[in-house]
């Protein structure tokens, strides 16, 4: 039951962000009136129209693979010339997307998945107000 978890996910919240260096606290977060007006708040420009979310990284035990896992967010237009620098799963979790990849011009919907690899000639045309797409970037081989 979901309300049997609530007091645990509790506990576990401030170790998990101690865990991976957030911030914690009552003074986590400077209020809005000293944060500098270009704050992104941990997000990125990827490209000319895309930014990334702050990543979180997973390192499996059993196999020599990382999982490097993020939101990329667009806002109306383009994105052109998307890195892709390495092996990236990608989903479309909101909005609607023409993504053109390697030439080839694909529409992509809400739950929509694919995958890119490295080195990739990716461009993004965003078609509504805002796309939310999670990337899960792939590293093989690794520690």
């Amino acid at each position: 039951m979901v309300a049997d978890r609530l007091p645990r996910a509790a506990l576990w919240a401030p170790l998990v962000s101690v865990a991976l260096g957030w911030p914690t606290g009552a003074g986590a977060q400077a209020p809005a009136a000293q944060r500098p007006a270009d704050s992104t708040h941990g997000y990125e420009v990827l490209t000319k129209g895309l930014l990334g979310g702050p990543p979180l990284a997973l390192q499996f035990r059993t196999a020599r693979v990382r999982l490097v896992i993020r939101n990329l967010i667009m806002g109306p237009g383009s994105a052109d010339s998307v890195p892709i620098p390495m092996r990236v799963v990608m989903e479309l979790r909101g909005g609607a997307l023409t993504a053109r990849i390697n030439g080839k011009t694909v529409e992509h919907f809400p739950g929509d998945f694919w995958v890119l690899e490295k080195g990739s000639a990716v461009s993004l045309q965003n078609r509504g107000d805002v796309v939310v797409i999670r990337a899960i970037y792939v590293l093989e081989g690794g520690p």
